[in-house]
C-alpha cells in the first residue's frame, strides 16, 4: 500500500481539529497542541494539493488559478470536492503519482 500525502493530510486535519475543538468545550488547557497539529496538517494538505494541481499538465491556467483561489480561501469545500471527484481527472496521464 503507497502512502497517500494528499488523503492523510487532510483525514489529520479533520481528526485533530475536531479533537482539539472538543477537548476546547471541555475547557482542557491541552487542547492548543491538537489545534496547532490540525493547522500543521492544513498547511502540509493545501501545500500537496497545490503542487499537484500546479504539476498536472490536463488542466489548463484558468482551472487551476481556480482551484488555487479555491484553496486559499474556501479550502473545506475545495479539499471535499478534490478529494472526491477533482483529483482523479487532474491526476490521469501524467507523471504525477497518488
Amino acid at each position: 500500500m503507497k502512502f497517500d500525502i494528499v488523503k492523510t493530510s487532510f483525514w489529520l486535519t479533520f481528526a485533530l481539529s475536531l479533537t482539539g475543538a472538543l477537548l476546547k468545550l471541555q475547557k482542557l488547557e491541552f487542547s492548543g497542541v491538537f489545534m496547532t497539529l490540525g493547522i500543521l496538517a492544513l498547511i502540509t494538505f493545501i501545500v500537496s494539493c497545490l503542487l499537484e494541481i500546479n504539476e498536472s499538465k490536463t488542466i489548463d491556467s484558468t482551472e487551476r488559478f481556480m482551484w488555487t483561489i479555491g484553496f486559499v480561501f474556501f479550502w473545506f469545500i475545495t479539499a471535499i470536492v478534490y478529494i472526491i471527484s477533482g483529483r482523479k481527472r487532474i491526476l490521469k496521464q501524467t507523471n504525477i503519482k497518488n
